[in-house]
């Protein structure tokens, strides 16, 4: 329905272990968009794994589209693959990687060189596989939170990350805003971040610097970035 509330988050300390794909009850860990419950954990590490949650994403997508393809009710599923391939092409675009779809014997998402070979999802660089849950998780969101809709990159919504540029490339650090907009153009994106290289991607009037003046007590910072 339209009108819907839409925010995902990302912890600062994420990280991804190396757990096979299972994928059960999908009309609820994947359809399902509930805005009463938070999405992220800020406190709790353990619970910032995002292996298994990515791969449920992306494998979803492709058996979804698969199965509901020939169907006229179930298009959408299709839109939603599409799209799932378009946000991950474009993350991928800085490591001379492609999507390759998911395995269908391991139900493994796959990418694949520019010399042709494929590399599985543990295998992909560490950043890009951060990248990749940016944009699929909230674009899986985006599909829960409009079922009926065949534009989900197309929706509004607000996606946050905490330090951000952890894990990243420093050298891609200047190309990491720009690709998340183009992955989801009509997302809000809200990043936090001590990289000035990051900061310096953005304009001016984006840019919002904190400092912290006491044990408790944050203050929106003057002067330019240093």
């Amino acid at each position: 329905q339209e009108g819907v509330h839409f925010f995902v988050s990302f912890a600062g300390a994420r990280w991804f272990s190396r757990v096979p794909n299972m994928l059960t009850q999908p009309e609820r860990s994947i359809l399902r968009y509930d805005i009463r419950q938070p999405s992220t954990s800020f406190d709790d590490p353990t619970r910032a794994d995002l292996t298994r949650e990515t791969k449920q994403v992306i494998s979803y997508a492709a058996v979804g589209a698969a199965l509901g393809g020939a169907r006229a009710e179930h298009q959408n599923l299709v839109a939603f693959e599409a799209a799932i391939r378009e946000v991950i092409d474009v993350v991928l675009e800085p490591f001379d990687l492609v999507y390759a779809g998911v395995s269908p014997t391991s139900l493994e998402p796959q990418a694949r060189s520019a010399r042709g070979g494929l590399v599985p999802f543990d295998a992909i660089p560490r950043a890009a596989r951060h990248l990749i849950a940016f944009v699929t998780l909230p674009l899986r969101a985006l599909f829960a939170a409009y079922p009926g809709s065949d534009t989900p990159r197309e929706r509004e919504g607000v996606v946050a990350i905490d330090d951000v540029e952890n894990q990243q490339d420093p050298a891609l650090l200047r190309a990491l805003v720009p690709l998340l907009r183009r992955a989801l153009p009509n997302v809000q994106w809200l990043l936090t971040t001590a990289s000035t290289q990051l900061a310096l991607a953005c304009d001016a009037s984006e840019v919002i610097a904190l400092r912290r003046t006491g044990s408790s007590r944050v203050e929106l910072g003057e002067g330019l970035l240093h």
